[in-house]
């Protein structure tokens, strides 16, 4: 397959959006209300959009495989490269909680290291690793949809947006991530669509010259959110996917081959971020008040450390270990 840059733009900039999400987990920062408003505004469009993004790979990439065995092959390939560093990177966080505890501040510290574990991988939104729910609920996608499609490739992300639509009006358990599951499916079918649609698409409805067009209703809606009153997140959610998609296409220069670069490390920047940002946090919190104007040092210093340092350590790998750096 030929790599599609505007995808990979929009991947960058949905990846930058994820780490200054995560530049505070939880709690607020006194005096600091600008970054919770910021935050906010964030998560009501950054996974839908993320979840369309990885939907649209896998529809610019599927195409019908000979036999079941060439589909069992790749299923078996992709759970793999996404299961081994969730349950690693799981682990790791679990135990480094537990052991940086005891010179410096953590968020989110586990129970033990068996609890923790458990947690990990029956309830992740209630682990200690809790960011990292998007790579299991990517895993399920990738272990049950290559068989639909290899069905009838055309009508199975019809019928999964639909019955995501229709599935998505009722309670579901956080158990093995189904809440999670359920809710973004119709996400990730609509990016299965347009990935299978991109070229006509992309010089159609999502090309440059429809910019403002998509642009204008998404920051709108995301100015009506922070200033007048909710929206849901499916609706915000849904009308970033084709303004995101469209910016991407007009995106030149520095600033797109530095979305680019980013756009292909997104599942290292995605696995090590909070890592990264934690051990900061730490670092400066002896250092320097965690409040007021002083927090701008925390989220710049931050967001730059949970950005770079996961390609750091990715670029380090390819080098060194390659074998270890494809599941990063």
């Amino acid at each position: 397959m030929k790599r599609v840059e505007a995808l990979d733009i929009a991947k960058g900039g949905a990846i930058i959006c994820v780490v200054l999400g995560h530049v505070v987990s939880r709690g607020t920062v006194p005096g600091a209300e600008w970054y919770m408003t910021l935050k906010w505004a964030l998560y009501k469009f950054h996974m839908p959009l993320f979840m369309a993004l990885s939907g649209i790979s896998l529809g610019l990439s599927w195409r019908h495989r000979q036999s079941w065995s060439a589909v069992g092959e790749l299923v078996a390939k992709r759970v793999r490269t996404l299961m081994i560093p969730y349950l690693l990177f799981g682990v790791i966080i679990v135990g480094g909680k537990l052991f940086a505890h005891q010179f410096m501040h953590v968020d989110n510290l586990p129970d033990g290291m068996v609890s923790g574990i458990v947690k990990i991988v029956l309830y992740p939104m209630q682990s200690p690793s809790a960011f990292l729910w998007y790579i299991q609920v990517l895993a399920w996608y990738f272990l049950l949809i290559p068989w639909m499609l290899q069905m009838d490739e055309r009508r199975v992300p019809w019928y999964l947006l639909g019955a995501g639509i229709l599935l998505n009006q009722f309670q579901w358990p956080e158990l093995l991530n189904i809440s999670a599951i359920v809710e973004y499916i119709p996400f990730f079918a609509a990016g299965i669509l347009i990935g299978q649609n991109w070229n006509r698409l992309a010089s159609g409805v999502l090309s440059t010259r429809y910019l403002l067009f998509w642009v204008a209703p998404f920051v709108i809606a995301i100015a009506y959110c922070i200033l007048v009153d909710w929206l849901p997140k499916w609706f915000v959610g849904t009308l970033s996917i084709p303004a995101a998609l469209v910016a991407a296409q007009a995106a030149r220069g520095i600033v797109a081959e530095k979305l680019v670069f980013l756009g292909n490390h997104t599942l290292s920047i995605y696995l090590m971020n909070t890592i990264f940002i934690g051990l900061m946090k730490g670092i400066l919190l002896p250092l320097v008040p965690y409040r007021d104007a002083w927090f701008i040092i925390y989220f710049v210093l931050l967001a730059l450390c949970g950005t770079i340092m996961p390609v750091v350590i990715k670029l380090a790998l390819n080098r060194f270990y390659p074998r270890a750096a494809v599941y990063i």
